[in-house]
């Protein structure tokens, strides 16, 4: 689900434990407010977007998927 930057790190969690999230998937920009929602939700949290280190990330989506592709072909 997507959700807007006007809403507040409560309302994000609400969100996230109501739907039964598993894991949230976070742009760069939005990090501070994901990850503290993430974190109060007591899922995994990734980022999309430019390569960096997010504080709060357990990795970036794009170099997760390239670990398992390279897994996948043995």
């Amino acid at each position: 689900m997507q959700v807007s930057p006007l809403m507040s790190v409560d309302e994000i969690m609400r969100l996230l434990v109501d739907s039964g999230a598993v894991v949230m998937l976070c742009h760069r920009d939005m990090i501070t407010l994901g990850s503290q929602a993430a974190r109060m939700a007591g899922i995994r949290l990734f980022t999309i977007g430019p390569p960096s280190s997010a504080p709060g990330s357990d990795g970036r989506l794009e170099d997760l998927a390239e670990a398992l592709a390279a897994t996948a072909k043995g």
